[in-house]
């Protein structure tokens, strides 16, 4: 059926089809407030096909809401995490997570509106009924500023996907008091559509995290027991990592799919360029899917303000250790210390760069970007190490080339 429907398509409705999966897969929950969205209404029997077939992701598409129910190849992997509409350098704190999970079971139980002060009531009440969290010492009081920022975050999330709506007052106000009221509009159809897992969460018996994730995301479905099942479930991981993935290293890949990677790539590799516009560079270390609009990448590199500043001069400095032959990990404090130097050569940047103690945390920063764009692997432990990665060796700053003497005649 996906063959069939690729015959005789002209260069237009490729182009659109291309629009219509980057739409996707930078926002897979698309509502009408999108102008692209008429774009997926149009391909959606091919979009649904395309997905399911090499990424075995499902897409349901109505007038209300195009859902595309993205998994990724990694459920460990948390260097992308859920971030801030209105900062996009500020993500999601644990609590704020439960807090948004909290507000989706609030919504669920809600009539048609619902107001912050009603929210407010709840979040105290379930903390009091479940001992979970205090033996994981998550406070759910909304007292202090901190937890009424969280539960805010998860308010824009919900806002930003167009779960909710506001209709009067706002929840800015809530931050420095409790005596703040908002009314929302629930938006169920929408709500609806959230929850991405094939087994719902109550009907999982597992209580390791780990395992309760897996059953979601897996489902009941039986392991595959077949050439051909396995050769799916290889192909589907390859093309998550591919698409979704800075880079896709060799060396993080077992045998078995390497073996396929090395028979099938030209034919994935083709796929991907062909409807998604990305371009594969191809190293011997590995593939990475090269995005020259940003319009998928989590993070760019480089990019503008201190923070972007500070992440491709340390990039330049792991990449010159590489290019020098030093490949092994390097102690974070020896990046802390780059830091602080480079924060006293550059007074241009922002004044707290400069303070003495916050060089801790800026680094952390930097090398979080860095390793969510694949260039490198933070080594947790007493002493915390950082690896660089063969791709972090494309960037590095050049020094400005002197400038030719002209002479006057």
């Amino acid at each position: 059926m996906l063959t069939e429907l690729e015959r005789d398509i002209d260069d237009l409705s490729w182009e659109e089809r291309r629009r219509a999966v980057r739409t996707l897969l930078a926002t897979p929950l698309l509502t009408r407030s999108n102008t692209h969205q008429t774009l997926v209404l149009r391909h959606q029997e091919w979009l649904r096909l395309w997905f399911s077939h090499h990424l075995g992701w499902e897409l349901s598409v109505d007038a209300d809401a195009c859902r595309l129910v993205k998994r990724p190849a990694d459920t460990r992997d948390a260097s992308r995490p859920c971030r801030d509409p209105r900062n996009k350098d500020s993500s999601l704190t644990r609590r704020g997570y439960i807090f948004l999970c909290l507000l989706l079971r609030v919504l669920a139980g809600e009539g048609r509106q619902l107001t912050l002060k009603r929210i407010a009531e709840y979040l105290p009440g379930i903390a009091q009924g479940n001992p979970v969290f205090e033996q994981h010492e998550v406070s759910l009081s909304l007292d202090e500023r901190p937890a009424r920022r969280d539960l805010v975050q998860a308010l824009r999330v919900l806002l930003d996907w167009q779960v909710l709506t506001r209709v009067d007052g706002s929840e800015e106000g809530f931050l420095s008091s409790q005596d703040t009221d908002a009314l929302y509009t629930i938006h169920r159809p929408i709500l609806s559509r959230l929850l991405a897992a094939r087994q719902p969460p109550s009907l999982v018996t597992a209580s390791d995290p780990e395992h309760r994730l897996l059953a979601c995301w897996r489902g009941t479905s039986a392991a595959p027991d077949s050439d051909d099942s396995r050769s799916r479930e290889i192909r589907f991981f390859l093309f998550r990592r591919l698409i979704d993935d800075p880079v896709l290293y060799y060396d993080d890949l077992d045998q078995d799919t390497r073996d396929y990677l090395e028979r099938q790539r030209p034919f994935i590799v083709r796929e991907i360029e062909r409807s998604t516009g990305l371009h594969a560079e191809i190293r011997a270390e590995g593939i990475a899917m090269v995005d020259r609009t940003a319009e998928l990448s989590d993070y760019s590199l480089p990019e503008t303000g201190t923070d972007g500043h500070l992440t491709l001069l340390l990039a330049t400095f792991l990449a010159n250790r590489l290019r020098a032959g030093i490949n092994e990990p390097v102690p974070r404090s020896v990046l802390e210390e780059e830091t602080r130097r480079l924060a006293k050569l550059h007074k241009n940047w922002r004044k707290d760069a400069r303070l003495p103690g916050n060089e801790g945390t800026l680094t952390l920063e930097a090398l979080t970007r860095l390793q969510a764009l694949g260039l490198l692997r933070l080594l947790e432990g007493p002493d915390p190490l950082v690896l660089a990665r063969p791709a972090i060796a494309r960037f590095g700053l050049r020094d400005p080339a002197p400038e030719t003497p002209q002479v006057l005649l």
